[in-house]
C-alpha cells in the first residue's frame, strides 16, 4: 500500500490526485493553516467519493 506524507498540503492540489491514483493509498497531510485544513476536508468529500485512509492535521513545522 503507498503511503504519502506531505508537509503545507495547502487546499490538496497535491493530494487529490494522488489519492484518485491510488485510492488505497494513505495519506498524511498537514498544514500550518487550519482553514487550509478545511478546505482539504470539503474537497476530499467532493473530489474524491470516499478518502477513508487519510489523516488531515494542523502542524507548524519550525526549525530553531
Amino acid at each position: 500500500m503507498l503511503s504519502a506524507k506531505q508537509v503545507g498540503c495547502g487546499a490538496g492540489n497535491t493530494i487529490f490526485p494522488v489519492i484518485a491514483s491510488n485510492p488505497d493509498a494513505f495519506v498524511y497531510a498537514c498544514d500550518f493553516s487550519p482553514r487550509a485544513i478545511e478546505l482539504v476536508k470539503v474537497g476530499s468529500l467532493l473530489f474524491v467519493n470516499s478518502m477513508p485512509n487519510h489523516h488531515l492535521f494542523v502542524c507548524a513545522c519550525i526549525v530553531t
